[in-house]
């Protein structure tokens, strides 16, 4: 994974465990990160981060709703078109963009909202 990909609030996973991390700091050639669930840490030996994948599971835990096999918030409405996630907002301007991972939706929410898309408990 690249440094430029993502951002401090996004969210990853060690690969090894799963274990749910969030981006703390990010410097040229560094992604540093916390450990959400204090009981998972430490990370086992030979941790390494990675994406996680966008799932039905990851949209309502953000705080979509699901309806007629569209899921809404806000401003958007998110959809598959052969296989691919796309976003359309209610004014009907469609972003033809692939979202395959959390930390992608994480990106493009703030981008045209400017505010962090939050987790629901």
């Amino acid at each position: 994974m690249k440094t430029n990909e993502v951002r401090v609030g996004n969210l990853l996973q060690d690969m090894k465990s799963g274990t749910i991390v969030l981006v703390s700091e990010i410097t040229e050639n560094t992604i540093a990160v916390e450990v959400i669930d204090r009981s998972k840490y430490p990370l086992p030996i030979g941790w390494k981060c990675g994406e996680i994948k966008l799932t039905e599971e990851w949209l309502l835990r953000f705080g979509f709703e699901k309806a007629a096999g569209q899921y809404f918030q806000n401003f958007c409405v998110l959809q598959y078109f052969d296989s691919e996630l796309r976003l359309t907002t209610h004014q009907d301007h469609c972003l033809s963009i692939q979202i395959k991972f959390v930390h992608q939706l994480q990106n493009l929410y703030f981008a045209l909202t400017g505010e962090e898309l939050t987790l629901n408990n």
